[in-house]
């Protein structure tokens, strides 16, 4: 479902992703807002677009051909907004992917905790799988 669908929310309404674009450090005043709600493919690339289109470009001329540097490198972007879809547990109710661009930051949230069985002091010693295989949950959407 999650990659091949046209419209998520009709199966998984938490599996869209949101991306809002502030004016200042808080969450007071919102310049843009996009709700998206395709397959989880064309979820990243919107995400990616979306932060690509509201941060800054610096244009470095050094030599005969401008040299385009943006305010964070494309590979973050793209790996922290993959990660948030990958990691996160789409079973929990009311928590869409939240892309929040401010004046000092971009904050990229996929919200839960950690996954049962797993705690801090046990990070780079154990792992534990989160979205394992038909869980019970997706059975029942299968079935």
């Amino acid at each position: 479902m999650l990659f091949f669908t046209k419209s998520i929310e009709f199966f998984l309404r938490q599996a869209i992703c949101t991306c809002v674009l502030y004016k200042g450090i808080n969450k007071v005043k919102i310049l843009d807002k996009k709700d998206y709600s395709g397959n989880m493919l064309d979820n990243i690339d919107n995400a990616f677009n979306f932060v690509k289109r509201h941060t800054n470009l610096e244009y470095v001329i050094e030599h005969i051909q401008r040299e385009d540097v943006p305010e964070i490198p494309d590979i973050a972007i793209r790996e922290a907004i993959i990660n948030a879809f990958a990691h996160r547990y789409y079973f929990e109710q009311g928590s869409n992917i939240l892309v929040e661009i401010f004046d000092d930051r971009v904050a990229i949230t996929s919200f839960g905790g950690l996954p049962a069985g797993l705690n801090e002091t046990e990070f780079g010693k154990k792992s534990v799988q989160r979205n394992g295989p038909l869980r019970n949950e997706m059975r029942h959407l299968v079935a």
